[in-house]
This record gives C-alpha cells, sequence and structure tokens, in this order.
C-alpha cells in the first residue's frame, strides 16, 4: 500500500499527511488532479461497460451484484484481519 500510495502522491493525484496524534497512521486526502484522472478514467471506461451490460444483459449483470458484494466483503473482513 505505501508504495501504491507513494506513486499517487508523485503523480500529484493524492495528498498524504501525518497523523499527529498516532505515527502509524496517515491522512489521505485525493487531489483535483486525482480526480480529473478518476473521471477521466471513468469517462474511458463507460463504453466498454456499456458493451458488455448490452452483450451479457443488464438483468444477468444486476444478479452478479449480491455475490461481487459477498467477495468484497470477504476480501475486506480478510485484509481487516491480517492486519
Amino acid at each position: 500500500m505505501t508504495n501504491t500510495l507513494s506513486k499517487l502522491e508523485w503523480a500529484g493525484h493524492i495528498h498524504i499527511r501525518p497523523d499527529w496524534d498516532d505515527a502509524r497512521r496517515k491522512f489521505v486526502a485525493i487531489s483535483p488532479a486525482g480526480r480529473a484522472a478518476r473521471d477521466a478514467a471513468l469517462a474511458s471506461l463507460m463504453p466498454q461497460i456499456g458493451e458488455v451490460v448490452r452483450d451479457v444483459g443488464a438483468e444477468q449483470i444486476r444478479s452478479t451484484l449480491p455475490v461481487l458484494r459477498m467477495l468484497r466483503k470477504r476480501l475486506e473482513s480478510a485484509e481487516q484481519s491480517s492486519r
């Protein structure tokens, strides 16, 4: 994570500042440049996402959302328990 955050900070996409109460923590905020990069990335992906939805079908895509949410929760809990 530190490597990824360092690269994002170097690129100007985020601002990192220390937590003066807990030296183990840092505060991370997205910068205006980071927000613009995120928006550009999403805009470039939207046509491809639209194609997938059109090809697969909106109902089938919708039916995958509960599975994806469960997967995300499991991965998040595994990550938190490894800390």
